[in-house]
């Protein structure tokens, strides 16, 4: 998924970009979610699919859609790692985890 969002889309229109993951979240979330309309504690996902969500919030918010803070040989120099490497090394670039506290 994120691979193919920096292939499809320009960086002149990262703000459109954020936008279409922000609408697909949405997307999923009502087609695969149980929900009551007002009550946003009773939303759930299936096991399977729980994960899919902050996946999308961590991509998002990402180093790889900042623009701002960061130089743009940075930038590209992530980018250009992110669509180079295997599907697991892209997970653990753009959602980390923590092995110790």
């Amino acid at each position: 998924m994120a691979v193919s969002t920096m292939e499809d889309y320009s960086p002149m229109s990262w703000d459109s970009t954020k936008r279409w993951l922000d609408k697909m979240l949405v997307t999923f979330v009502r087609r695969f979610g149980t929900y009551q309309v007002g009550r946003p504690e009773s939303l759930r996902l299936s096991p399977t699919m729980s994960l899919f969500p902050s996946f999308m919030y961590n991509l998002r918010r990402s180093e790889y859609f900042m623009q701002m803070n960061i130089s743009p040989d940075e930038t590209v120099f992530k980018r250009h790692w992110l669509m180079r490497e295997p599907c697991d090394a892209c997970v653990m670039m753009i959602q980390p985890t923590l092995h110790s506290y």
